[in-house]
C-alpha cells in the first residue's frame, strides 16, 4: 500500500460510497489514501486484536487530517500479554505503508554503559564520539515506523530524549548535539506490563484509568501523557488461537516446501492436528507458544519421514493419532 499520510494538507477530498479517497499534490503529482483499505491489510495480519488496528487507523487518520500538531509524530504505546500480536501490528503497518521498521529492544539499553549506544553521551564521557543509533537511523529514515519494544526495561536516561522526539518531532543526540527531524515519524512502544490484567479479564479499561495504571506499574508519567494512543491488547481466546494456528502451520509447511524445491507438492492437514497443536499450548505465551509447538509436533516426524524417503514425494498428509502425528508421504 506505499500510502503516505504525512505530507501538506489535503487538497481535495471525494467521497466514493463508504470510502473516502484523500487526494493531495505532491511534488506536482497525486497520492491516494485509503484508510479503509489500510485497516484491512492490518487485520488480516493481526488477528484478534481489532481493537487495537482500529484505534491505530484513528490516530493516523487525524494526523493525517491535521487535526494534531503538524510538528508531533503519531505515536502509541502498546500494551498486554506477551505473544498477542504487539509486535506484528508494527512490522504490518511497516508493511502496508512501504515504509522502512526500525526496531530497538530496549532490553539491551537497560544498563549505564548502554545508554550512550541508543542516544549518545555527553562529551568528555566513554562513547561521546559517536552520536547513537537513534540519531542516525532516524537521520536516514524520518519517516520510518519505530519500534521501542519492551519500553519499561529501558534504563531512565533513555527517556529524556524521547520527550522531546515525541512531543516536537525532533531528536536532539547528547554527544555532539546534532538533530534528527522526524514529525512524519510513527513511534511505537509495546510492554508487557498489564499482562496479568488481561488475563484476569477484568473488560475494555478506559483510557485514562490505563494511562495511570501504567503509571503505577512504573512508567513516567511526563512519557504516558505525550503518547497518542495508548492500547491493551487481549490474550485470545481459542477459537482466535485456533486460526493463528492454522496461519502458521500453513506458512510453515509453505516455506519448507519452498525451500526444498517441493513447490508441486500436495499439502493436507485434518482437523485433528490443530486440536493437538492448541493443547500443547499455553495461553500466557499467545501466539509463541504455538511456533514451538509446530516445531516439536511437525518438524520433528516430519524431518524423519523426508529424510527416510526415497525419491520424491508428491502429497504429504499430517493426521492425528492419539497425542502423536502421523505423517504420510507417497
Amino acid at each position: 500500500y506505499g500510502l503516505d499520510l504525512y505530507r501538506r494538507p489535503p487538497a481535495r477530498v471525494a467521497r466514493r460510497g463508504r470510502t473516502v479517497v484523500v487526494k493531495k499534490a505532491v511534488g506536482g503529482g497525486a497520492e491516494t489514501v485509503d484508510f479503509p483499505a489500510l485497516e484491512v491489510a492490518l487485520k488480516r495480519k493481526v488477528i484478534g486484536q481489532d481493537h487495537a488496528v482500529e484505534a491505530v487507523v484513528r490516530g493516523l487518520r487525524r494526523k493525517a487530517a491535521g487535526l494534531t500538531r503538524k510538528e508531533k509524530p503519531y505515536s502509541a504505546m502498546f500494551a498486554g500479554p506477551t505473544g498477542t500480536g504487539k509486535t506484528e501490528l508494527a512490522k504490518a503497518l511497516a508493511e502496508a505503508l512501504g515504509r522502512p521498521l526500525v526496531r530497538y529492544d530496549m532490553n539491551q539499553y537497560g544498563q549505564d554503559h548502554t545508554v550512550a549506544a541508543l542516544v549518545g553521551s555527553p562529551p568528555g564521557y566513554v562513547g561521546s564520539d559517536r552520536p547513537g543509533r537513534l540519531y542516525e537511523d532516524l537521520a536516514r529514515h524520518p519517516n520510518a515506523v519505530v519500534l521501542f519494544d519492551e519500553m519499561e526495561k529501558a534504563h531512565p536516561a533513555v527517556l529524556d530524549p524521547l520527550l522531546q522526539l515525541l512531543d516536537e518531532g525532533r531528536f536532539q543526540e547528547l554527544s555532539k548535539g546534532l538533530v534528527a527531524e522526524a514529525r512524519d515519524a510513527i513511534l511505537l512502544f509495546t510492554t508487557n506490563l498489564l499482562a496479568r490484567e488481561a488475563f484476569e479479564g477484568k473488560g475494555e479499561i478506559p483510557d485514562h484509568l490505563l494511562r495511570a495504571q501504567l503509571v503505577q506499574m512504573g512508567l513516567r508519567p511526563e512519557f504516558v501523557n505525550r503518547l497518542d494512543t495508548v492500547i491493551a491488547f487481549r490474550p485470545f481466546d481459542r477459537e482466535t488461537l485456533r486460526g493463528i494456528a492454522e496461519r502458521h502451520l500453513r506458512s510453515y509447511l509453505e516455506n519448507w516446501r519452498r525451500q526444498a524445491g517441493l513447490a508441486y507438492l500436495e499439502v493436507k492437514v485434518d482437523d485433528g492436528v490443530y486440536d493437538l497443536l492448541l493443547s500443547r499450548v499455553d495461553a500466557r505465551f499467545g501466539a509463541r507458544d504455538l511456533q514451538r509447538a509446530i516445531e516439536s509436533l511437525v518438524a520433528d516426524p516430519l524431518a524423519e519421514a523426508y529424510l527416510a524417503y526415497k525419491g520424491r514425494p508428491g502429497r504429504l498428509e499430517i493426521a492425528r493419532e492419539g497425542e502423536d502425528l502421523l505423517i504420510r508421504l507417497e
